[in-house]
């Protein structure tokens, strides 16, 4: 098997993608797995406020529910069936026995997995067999065009490529499946000390995948990529699922009892259906908030900020300050970034607290809300890992092997492989080769080059990859090859 590099699925993602990619979309509702009773819901809202919930089916052991690329069904999985629901006739249909649900591109039919096979069926009832393995895969999606399918496999994500029919690794180390937006930028969770966060995949030659969420003790999984961009996600605390958004550098949560959200795309030409969800929820007597996450308290280093996120009913209208802090200061951030910003004095450690309120547009207001504080004296940062090669000049041999040797000045795992460009402005990349090391102890990496068409110029030829400590800290590594 091939390994797929990040590139490669960002590029099948910009395809074209007729009919629907012709068809400019925009944020619709969102369903979700919600809470209710003794079992469970497939539930509407709009993210705004989390309002106008719509309950369209209850149930047991619901998941995976998806919107159809053209906003107007809606599939899921009931225990080991996958169901649909039309928003246009309001009808649930049992589909197909399966799991690990997704609709195709063009939204003609879902794919699913059926034992160690990877099924597609029209909604016609035509069945086709994807050459993919399903062996162990809990998350299928597929990316723009058609050309590329995610399966996700324990900690890994394969991407298996349909033109060529070929399957391989694309990310290590996840905690679930991707998410794809309109620019190609990939999305998904990671486990990191005692934390789920989400991360942006970086793209060739990056150092590493850009964190995008960092809560200690926080569960952050489910995202999906609206068609602006915005990142809608499930955050579990305590245990509590609740949702999470991400709007641009702007985090903000609320809800509770809802998970694996995901997004309608609304387009005025293909969607038949309303884009907003319409049940009104209930009148009540005043804001109700709490603090997300709600562990206290909060931990930060003195003279620095830290922040903690909220989260409230629909009828908001602002926050105040109800009691400063005695050492420090508070920031309330306004429109949709729902967190209260904390800043020590300089040179003070010790604890700290403050409550603040919301104020709902008839004037009414909600409990207090108190945060405490405890400011530590500031830690050192460590360094990221540095590699240092071996004496020597490196250059291919004829066979396109080179073996690059060197030492990481402390504890670090080594990724590299040969990239070549040529005159046509191609880039030919082999595969990605990782070794570890203890500090100060050496490491041998022994790379190849991908196979060139014939009768070709190099532009260049490099070792490209990075180092990265036991911490997570990262150092880039690139090599001139002779």
């Amino acid at each position: 098997m091939s390994r797929v590099s990040c590139a490669a699925l960002v590029a099948a993602a910009l395809a074209v993608v007729p009919g629907t990619a012709a068809a400019a979309t925009t944020d619709g509702q969102i369903v979700t797995i919600a809470r209710a009773g003794a079992g469970e819901a497939l539930v509407t809202y709009n993210v705004a406020g989390l309002s106008g919930r719509h309950e369209l089916y209850a149930g047991g052991d619901l998941s995976a529910p998806q919107w159809s690329p053209d906003g107007n069904r809606i599939l899921f999985a009931e225990g080991g069936t996958v169901k649909v629901y039309s928003a246009v006739s309001g009808e649930v249909t049992d589909f197909v026995a399966g799991a690990a649900p997704t609709w195709t591109h063009d939204g003609a039919g879902i794919t699913f997995v059926r034992g160690t096979q990877v099924v597609t069926r029209t909604l016609a009832g035509a069945e086709t067999v994807v050459a993919a393995d399903g062996t162990g895969v809990t998350d299928l999606a597929w990316f723009d065009g058609g050309e590329v399918l995610t399966l996700l496999v324990g900690d890994r994500i394969d991407a298996w490529i349909a033109p060529i029919a070929d399957q391989g690794p694309a990310f290590d180390g996840v905690a679930g499946g991707p998410a794809l937006g309109a620019d190609g930028s990939v999305v998904f969770p990671r486990r990191v000390g005692s934390a789920t966060s989400l991360f942006r995949a970086a793209e060739d030659e990056e150092p590493e995948d850009l964190r995008l969420t960092n809560e200690p003790g926080v569960v952050d999984g489910d995202p999906d990529i609206s068609p602006n961009g915005r990142i809608i996600f499930t955050r579990t605390v305590n245990g509590v699922p609740q949702l999470g958004l991400l709007d641009g550098s702007a985090l903000s949560t609320f809800g509770g009892g809802q998970s694996e959200p995901d997004w309608q795309p609304c387009s005025e030409v293909i969607t038949r259906v309303s884009c907003t969800s319409t049940t009104p929820v209930a009148a009540r007597p005043g804001p109700e908030c709490r603090l997300s996450p709600t562990s206290s308290p909060l931990t930060v280093q003195t003279a620095r900020s830290t922040s903690v996120g909220y989260s409230c009913h629909v009828g908001v209208d602002h926050m105040e300050l109800v009691d400063a802090p005695a050492h420090g200061t508070v920031t309330i951030a306004s429109g949709t970034r729902r967190a209260v910003s904390y800043r020590s004095a300089a040179g003070y450690v010790g604890p700290d607290t403050f409550t603040f309120r919301a104020v709902s547009r008839e004037g009414r207001v909600s409990a207090p809300i108190r945060v405490t504080v405890a400011v530590v004296a500031a830690m050192p940062r460590p360094a990221a890992p540095k590699l240092t090669l071996a004496a020597g000049t490196l250059k291919l041999d004829r066979r396109g092997r080179v073996t690059v040797r060197g030492t990481c000045d402390r504890a670090c795992t080594v990724s590299l492989r040969v990239r070549v460009k040529l005159g046509s402005g191609r880039v030919i990349s082999g595969r990605l080769v990782r070794a570890q090391a203890a500090a100060g102890g050496a490491v041998t990496l022994r790379l190849k080059r991908g196979t060139l068409p014939p009768r070709r110029t190099v532009a260049w030829a490099r070792v490209s990859g990075k180092a990265v400590g036991a911490d997570g800290r990262t150092r880039g590594v690139r090599i001139k090859l002779r």
